[in-house]
């Protein structure tokens, strides 16, 4: 094997892969094929930050990292290098010698996770890649809380979630005997405060909830009072048990590290402090690929972290930023006026 051979493999391989994400901007792909151990990819609106995601996660596992990289593998000749020209012409090529010369490095799909905010998202982002990459062998799609359901689940077997109607029903009834008129909003609402004093490690004396201070902890030991006699569990429980089960449980921890070597998280500036910890916990020596806007973050009022997007650096080692600045959501005309509007601002 000579070097002008794999130097013509390199040239060869890098163009089939590139081929292959052809319909990505130069910003997408850029993204989709690089080598950073940790990536933070900070989108606009209508850049099309999910289905760069779902290419990236169509490379680990068609490929691997090996795009403008040294790996070639063993004695390649030069009808290989004449099968590779084939195949970028379209022309029909040995499929299984091709798949030995391009994707000895893919990621066993059930090594990567893929993590949203709503099942609904998730059920959608595995449909288009299962469109993709043809294969019904998936990686995991789903939430943070599905995502930890189910590490907890293999280790305490049998876990009951509360149900909402019963957490809405107990609010409803500690509200009543102080209140003339109780709405669905202040029902609602005083459920976001206990989940975002749950999840954000603060005080009694340093929370200020949006109603009469005594009223809110009434309705909150209710609420965990009933929990715990019924032995059930809320989201909230499940990433706070998972993390602590990573902190008192090395071995258990290290398990996750090696199963989990690609982490991908869509809508990454909706974390909360809680996820971020874990998402830490896990990132020793596997990879983290966040998509997001930190600007377009929708559960602040659950203490998500919109801020985690410009920290990225701070938080996740070896870790680099890329942008998606194509609106493909809007007219060009609305993006201008929007730009005009910005710069009179600034």
């Amino acid at each position: 094997m000579t070097r002008r051979i794999i130097e013509e493999f390199y040239e060869l391989r890098d163009r089939i892969i590139e081929n292959r994400y052809k319909q990505l901007n130069s910003q997408q792909r850029s993204a989709v094929l690089s080598n950073d151990r940790n990536l933070a990819v900070i989108a606009c609106p209508g850049a099309g930050k999910t289905t760069t995601l779902i290419r990236k996660v169509d490379y680990l596992v068609t490929f691997g990292q090996i795009y403008k990289t040294d790996y070639c593998p063993e004695a390649i000749t030069e009808n290989d290098i004449s099968l590779l020209k084939d195949s970028l012409r379209g022309n029909e090529v040995d499929k299984n010698r091709i798949n030995y010369l391009l994707r000895g490095r893919g990621v066993n799909p059930n090594n990567i996770i893929v993590i949203t905010f709503t099942r609904a998202a998730a059920m959608n982002m595995k449909k288009r890649y299962i469109s993709i990459n043809g294969s019904n062998n998936t990686p995991f799609f789903g939430t943070f809380h599905g995502l930890f359901y189910k590490i907890l689940s293999r280790r305490y077997k049998q876990i009951n979630i509360i149900e909402p109607s019963a957490g809405y029903r107990l609010v409803k009834g500690v509200l009543s005997s102080y209140l003339d008129e109780v709405s669905e909003e202040k029902i609602k609402e005083i459920l976001n405060h206990i989940s975002f004093y749950k999840t954000n490690d603060v005080s009694e004396e340093g929370f200020f909830p949006n109603v009469d201070k005594s009223i809110f902890f009434e309705c909150y030991k209710a609420y965990e009072d009933y929990k715990k006699k019924n032995n059930l569990l809320d989201f909230d429980d499940l990433q706070i048990k998972c993390r602590e089960l990573f902190l008192k449980n090395r071995e258990v921890l290290d398990s996750y590290r090696r199963l989990f070597k690609y982490m991908l998280v869509d809508e990454f500036q909706d974390c909360d402090g809680i996820q971020i910890d874990i998402l830490k916990l896990l990132n020793r020596e596997n990879s983290i690929f966040a998509v997001g806007d930190e600007d377009q973050c929708i559960y602040g009022f659950r203490g998500s972290k919109p801020e985690c997007m410009v920290s990225f650096e701070h938080n996740f080692k070896d870790s680099s930023k890329r942008f998606l600045s194509i609106n493909y959501r809007c007219p060009q005309s609305v993006v201008n006026i929007s730009d005009s509007l910005i710069k009179i601002i600034r």
